[in-house]
Parts: structure tokens; sequence; C-alpha cells
């Protein structure tokens, strides 16, 4: 039985890896125009904000990288932002513990899938010749690719949490994720105030629109240990 399931998340984890791959190809592809200098600054700080990621209650961990992934796809397209989101995968902590290879592979193929489904909707819908950058449209359009983006992430994530620990998948989804729905409406937040000082002062704002992320990030360790406190006294 043990060996079937180590079998079955094995298929599941390639899948996921090998379908990531091929999204960061086509983005790359069908979208050419990358900003280096967006892939260099938005990828420094979803390095680091990987590398300070607060462990989930069960399994996995969260951080705030989303949003400056979803900074970097308002201001410089899905090519730039799919990049940045591949650098998030480095995550020096996890190589240090030696996790195994293939949760690096699972991580990397369901980041790639998120944003390349986050990213497809963004430009498909999004106004780019509009001047306000809080254009109605445009601000709904932001929160849908970060709703998407939560969707699948979660969702893939918690697959892969049910098939290896043998436990429900909404019971999974529900411990693990639901909590975290507002704090995804933050982010979205944060990327169009990013997005919005980037096009307004240029790069050296992000020294300072980079600190409520820090502080959310901050305030993701305190809810989880605060849960787990709950946890070990019930």
């Amino acid at each position: 039985m043990i060996k079937n399931r180590n079998i079955i998340i094995k298929t599941y984890v390639s899948i996921i890896f090998l379908t990531g791959l091929f999204f960061l190809v086509y983005i790359l592809l069908e979208y050419k125009n990358v900003s280096v200098l967006g892939v260099v600054l938005f990828g420094i700080l979803v390095f680091a904000s990987e590398n300070l990621s607060a462990p989930l209650p069960k399994v996995g961990s969260v951080s705030v990288n989303f949003g400056i992934s979803l900074a970097s796809l308002i201001l410089f397209g899905p090519s730039t932002a799919i990049l940045v989101t591949f650098i998030s995968i480095f995550n020096i902590r996890e190589f240090i513990k030696k996790v195994p290879y293939y949760k690096h592979l699972f991580n990397a193929g369901q980041y790639l899938i998120s944003m390349t489904a986050a990213s497809v909707a963004f430009k498909g819908m999004y106004n780019k010749s509009a001047t306000n950058l809080f254009d109605p449209k445009n601000i709904g359009i932001i929160f849908l690719a970060a709703f998407i983006f939560f969707a699948l992430n979660t969702t893939l994530t918690a697959g892969a949490i049910s098939i290896s620990e043998r436990v429900n998948f909404v019971n999974v989804w529900i411990f693990n994720f639901a909590w975290l729905v507002p704090s995804q409406i933050f982010l979205g937040i944060m990327a169009m105030a990013i997005s919005f000082l980037y096009k307004l002062y240029g790069p050296f704002t992000l020294l300072f629109t980079s600190l409520p992320l820090v502080i959310a990030q901050y305030t993701y360790l305190l809810r989880i240990k605060e849960r787990r406190a709950l946890l070990n006294s019930i």
C-alpha cells in the first residue's frame, strides 16, 4: 500500500513538474518582451521572500512572494513574471535541510502552472492603455489574477498533501489554506501599490514598498506559531 502511494505521489509530482516546464517555455515564446532589470530587482526580492517563508501547520510553507511576482506581472508582463516566479523556487534553507528532490520539483511545477494561468488571464483582459492604474476594471482583473494563482497553488499543494498523508483533500485545504484568503487580498493590494510607485518614481521605491511585505511575512510566522500553540494546548 505504501509502495503504491509512493508511485502515485511521484507520478503526480512528475506531471506537475513537466506541465510547469511546458508552461514556462510557452510563456517565454508567446510573450518575448522580458525586462532584465525587472527580473533582477524583483527576482532578488522574491528570492529573499521565499527563503524567509513561514512553515504551514502540517507541511509546506507560505510566503509573500506572490505579491512580488504579481507586481512584476503588472509592470512588465508575463515573461518577466514567470522568470521572477521561477527564481522563487530556489529555497536555500530547504537545500541545506536536504528536503527531498521531488518536493523541489513539485514546488517548481505548481508555481509555474499557477503563474501561467494568472498571467494569461491578466494579459488577455488587462487594459494597459488606461492612464489610471486604479481603473476599476483593471483592479478587478488584478484581483482575478491573484485569485487564480491562489486557487491553483493551494489546490495543487493540497492534492499533494492529501495523497502523501492519506487525508481528506477538503480538510487539508481548509486547515492549511482557508485562513490565508485575507492575506491574498492584502498581497493584491500591495502588488498594485508597488506597481504604482514604481511607475511614478522608479526602481528605488522598492526599498520602501518591500517593507510592508516583510511585515506581512513576519505576521505569517506569528499566526502560525499561534495556531501551533493552540493545537498543542487542545
